[in-house]
């Protein structure tokens, strides 16, 4: 095995992690993946590891040094020879640390300040707070609680890319940065793409959450019974899917009449849905499959959980990793998400709750981080300012990785083809994910406009690309070519299944991955299949990208040495349900949802109160009895699971939801009010500048979710305005080539 501290990109790098939630853990794990040096500091190993459930507990503290609670003297010792700190206490315990030279990351589960700030770390309360429940796919018009939290490995993502970007920015000037990186930023990533209101415009159609869904991107039950589902996402997808099923005459139906968009309304999808459920009667599900392959329409069955770890697609895409437990025996988990050709990252072992070190014996032989020597940083400046990225990539994944950089401070400039990036069609979304990049049109099959991008290229730092090999060769854009004109470039590469082996060239959507790796049938249970709306997948890749990329640019600036990142939809399928994939000989089976999904229990549950929804995360007994008392149902703490929910539900149904959250927290039992679809103008949501105004070409203003990480002391970077959307050649290299 190559030794971690003599490739690995962060083998010089020290973390102290002080965390107890999942998020913490994940962004602790991503880094030592990387090489760096991360102790964790925890007050009771066995209890944090049955906090977290065993499986989780191996995946996310590989690698680490699992330390006892420190007093306060080992704790500044640690922390001056730190050079990441992440932290995920809550706001009232939660402090700066004066070290000038350190990179902070502090993960509030839910938000920095605000009411509903202290709440615990709970994806329960996450979700009904932001919104992301009531965006739930659903058979009723009801939120929905999602059976696997990936919203906490989203936020422990968001916090490696902000403390690779603080890294990057102290390898500049010297001096360390704070981020701050909450539970809310993971719900606007996973869910910006969903929201969007237009100010001066006709109003944004967008997909109805009820199922079936829309017909161009859902699922379908074949003639065999058997689950696909069809991800037709753009208007030339849609229109190649209609000629496999026969069908291209549901573009005129009356309902649709030629525009594109149209399938999204709600009525034109229970039509034309209710036809082509007759369509896809006909055949089964793999002879369907076989035809939409065939025609290079994405499509997937529902997988197994179960085996697509195991399975060929990872196999290529991202491997496996088996480590030893010194209590469980063999562990199979997920490998890192992105692979960085030239210095690749490497799992370390695993620990055990039960052996955990004294933290004066730790950093011993190490000097402290020294003060930086000049000026410190001014209030617009961010970590990654001065780098250049041009960014070939479309749909979504693939420039979410350059939306991270820029909202970073990256100098960003999207380069589209005359057709434009097909992503477009869909306005809000498109003018989010680029409302930091001016649009450079070039067309790459003609030799003079692929010259100029590579001259391009030649002057940029990094380039980010979701191109298949075929369609890099075709357009004569192969690894030599870039590597001739910049030998110092790091290049990040997305594709769905990979970059090698023989699913490489198939193309495919997040809901593509929700299918293979098992979301859909787990969040289903034994009812129907469920997909979320929420493009996680696409969101987890292009962290995954950004963070590949950020090790690769610090490895650049220490060694000179470009390289290619790799990273896949299908990597993002592993980490996104990494404690869940996790598995040894003897794991207990993982939980399962079903229809219209209320929760795990009737003390974690949504209730619907007289006015709206609220979620409440009653997890112990204490809490549960506590629950039982405030709604006066104490005589009923003995029945099963159902019999309590529906008698806490009939009783929460009666008074509005203020009544109860304000009653619930009298009595300490943590819940919350839920936000319903689109209501952006939440006081609390409003405070904390979830969402923003942005303004494009086409339809002007539009009120959009974002904003993924702030920094202390410092404005989040304002979108571009509209006369700054388009560039052209020469601006752009006048402006690289200072």
């Amino acid at each position: 095995m190559t030794n971690r501290r003599d490739s690995a990109p962060l083998r010089a790098i020290r973390v102290l992690e002080r965390t107890t939630s999942r998020a913490g853990q994940v962004a602790g794990m991503l880094l030592c993946d990387l090489g760096a040096d991360v102790v964790r500091l925890v007050d009771d190993g066995p209890a944090d590891a049955a906090r977290t459930g065993l499986a989780g507990w191996l995946c996310w503290n590989r690698g680490k040094t699992i330390a006892a609670a420190p007093s306060d003297s080992d704790v500044d010792r640690l922390v001056a020879r730190a050079d990441v700190l992440i932290t995920d206490d809550s706001p009232s315990a939660h402090s700066v640390v004066a070290a000038p030279g350190l990179v902070q990351v502090w993960m509030p589960p839910v938000a920095a300040s605000g009411r509903w700030s202290e709440l615990p770390a709970d994806h329960l309360l996450l979700d009904a707070l932001a919104g992301f429940s009531a965006h739930h796919q659903a058979v009723e018009d009801r939120p929905v609680v999602s059976v696997v939290p990936t919203r906490h490995i989203l936020q422990g993502e968001l916090a490696a890319v902000a403390a690779l970007a603080g890294l990057y920015g102290r390898e500049r000037d010297g001096w360390g940065r704070a981020a701050i990186v909450t539970g809310l930023h993971a719900e606007a990533a996973a869910v910006c793409t969903l929201g969007g209101i237009s100010i001066d415009g006709p109003p944004l159609i967008g997909a109805s959450k009820l199922l079936p869904s829309a017909p161009h991107f859902r699922l379908w039950q074949a003639g065999d019974d058997q689950w696909l589902f069809m991800a037709s996402l753009s208007p030339v997808l849609f229109i190649k899917a209609l000629e496999v099923l026969d069908r291209l005459d549901v573009l005129a139906h009356p309902v649709i009449a030629g525009e594109f968009l149209n399938v999204m309304r709600p009525d034109a999808a229970r039509i034309i849905g209710a036809e082509l459920d007759a369509t896809f009667a006909t055949r089964s599900r793999d002879e369907w499959l076989d035809l939409f392959a065939a025609a290079e329409v994405p499509a997937a069955p529902v997988g197994d959980p179960a085996t697509w770890l195991k399975g060929d697609v990872i196999a290529n895409a991202c491997p496996p990793v088996t480590r030893s437990s010194p209590d469980v025996g063999a562990v199979t988990m997920p490998g890192p998400p992105a692979t960085l050709a030239a210095t690749p990252a490497v799992v370390g072992e695993l620990p055990s709750p039960g052996t955990v070190a004294d933290p004066s014996t730790l950093w011993r032989d190490v000097e402290p981080v020294p003060a930086p020597s000049g000026p410190p940083p001014g209030d617009d400046d961010r970590p990654l300012a001065g780098i250049r990225v041009v960014d070939a990539s479309t749909f979504l994944a693939g420039p979410f990785i350059s939306t991270l950089l820029a909202a970073h401070g990256a100098d960003v400039v999207k380069v589209e083809a005359p057709s434009g990036d097909p992503y477009s069609v869909f306005t809000a979304p498109y003018g989010l994910v680029n409302e930091h990049k001016p649009r450079l049109v070039l067309d790459l099959r003609r030799d003079a406009e692929r010259d100029a991008f590579l001259e391009l290229v030649s002057v940029a730092d990094v380039v980010v690309d979701n191109l298949l090999a075929s369609s890099l060769e075709r357009l004569d854009l192969r690894p030599d070519r870039f590597e001739a004109v910049n030998k110092t470039l790091v290049r990040c590469s997305l594709t769905a299944f990979g970059a090698s082996g023989p699913f490489a060239e198939r193309p495919g959507f997040d809901p593509v991955m929700q299918c293979l790796s098992g979301l859909v049938a787990i969040q289903g249970g034994d009812d129907r299949p469920v997909a979320t709306g929420a493009p996680i997948h696409d969101i987890a890749g292009g962290c995954a990208g950004a963070i590949g990329t950020l090790a690769a640019l610090l490895v650049r600036r220490r060694e000179g040495l470009g390289q290619r990142v790799f990273t896949s939809l299908a990597a993002a399928s592993t980490l996104l349900q990494s404690g869940e994939m996790t598995t040894y000989a003897g794991r207990p089976p993982r939980p399962t949802g079903g229809r219209d999904f209320p929760g795990p229990s009737a003390g974690q549950h949504l209730y619907q109160a007289a006015d709206r929804w609220i979620a409440v995360s009653a997890t112990t007994a204490e809490h549960e009895a506590a629950l039982l008392e405030v709604v006066d149902r104490s005589d009923v703490a003995d029945a099963d699971d159902d019999v309590r929910a529906a008698a806490i539900g009939e009783v929460v149904a009666r008074r509005p939801a203020d009544h109860w959250v304000g009653a619930l927290a009298a009595a300490g039992v943590p819940a919350c009010a839920a936000v319903n679809r689109m209501e952006l103008d939440d006081p609390f949501l409003a405070e904390q500048q979830y969402s923003h105004v942005i303004d494009t070409p086409d339809v002007g203003r539009m009120r959009v979710i974002s904003g993924y990480t702030d920094w202390d002391g410092r404005d989040r970077r304002p979108p571009l305005p509209v006369e700054q959307l388009s560039t052209d050649q020469a601006t752009v290299f006048a402006r690289w080539t200072v």
